[in-house]
C-alpha cells in the first residue's frame, strides 16, 4: 500500500511542480473553475442542439440529472466515508504549488473527474462524434485538478472510472425504464 501512496504523491509532484509552464500556469487554475468555463459547454451544447436537435436536447437534459446524481453521490456519501486530506493538507502548504483558491473537504475521489467524465461518457453514448469533444474535455478538466494543487493523481482516475461507472450504470437504467414503458404503452393501446 505505501507504495501507491508513494507513486501517488511522486505524480503528483511532476504534475504539479516539475511539469509546469507559464501558459499551463494560466489555463489550468481557468479550466479547473466551473465559473470560468460554464460559457464554454454552453456553447458546445447549443452547437450540439443545432446540429443534432431533438437527440441532443434529451442527452443535454440526462446530463444535468446525471450530474446531480454523480455530485451527490460522490460529495455526499463517498468523500465523508473515505475521508482523504487534500494535497495541501496531507503535504503541507510549502509542498503543494496551489493555483487556485484554498479547497475545503476531502479529496478522495475528485468530484469535477466524476461529473465531467459521467458527462462525456453520456454524451459519448449518445453520439460518437460529439462524445470525441467532450472527452478531451474531461480529461483536461481531470488534469488541471493536480496541475492547480487541489488533487492527487488517484483522486483524479478514480473520480474518471466512477464518473464512467456511474454514466454506464444510468445508461442502461435509461434503456430497461425505455423497454419496460415502452411496453406498457404498447399494452395500454
Amino acid at each position: 500500500m505505501q507504495y501507491f501512496k508513494n507513486l501517488d504523491q511522486n505524480l503528483f509532484e511532476l504534475i504539479n511542480q516539475r511539469w509546469v509552464n507559464s501558459f499551463f500556469d494560466h489555463l489550468m487554475p481557468f479550466v479547473t473553475e466551473y465559473k470560468n468555463t460554464w460559457w464554454v459547454v454552453l456553447f458546445l451544447a447549443f452547437v450540439w442542439v443545432l446540429a443534432q436537435k431533438k437527440k441532443a436536447f434529451i442527452a443535454i437534459l440526462q446530463a444535468i440529472l446525471l450530474i446531480a446524481i454523480t455530485d451527490s453521490f460522490n460529495s455526499k456519501i463517498i468523500k465523508p466515508i473515505i475521508e482523504r486530506p487534500r494535497p495541501e493538507q496531507s503535504l503541507g502548504p510549502q509542498n503543494v504549488r496551489l493555483l487556485t483558491h484554498h479547497h475545503s473537504g476531502h479529496s478522495f475521489p475528485s468530484t469535477h473527474a466524476t461529473n465531467s467524465f459521467a458527462v462525456a461518457t453520456l454524451v459519448m453514448r449518445t453520439s460518437f462524434v460529439a462524445g470525441l469533444v467532450a472527452l478531451p474535455i474531461a480529461a483536461l478538466i481531470a488534469y488541471s485538478r493536480v496541475y492547480v494543487g487541489v488533487h492527487f493523481p488517484s483522486d483524479v482516475v478514480a473520480g474518471m472510472f466512477l464518473g464512467f461507472v456511474i454514466a454506464h450504470l444510468y445508461w442502461h437504467l435509461l434503456n430497461v425504464a425505455r423497454v419496460f414503458f415502452g411496453k406498457r404503452r404498447a399494452r395500454r393501446r
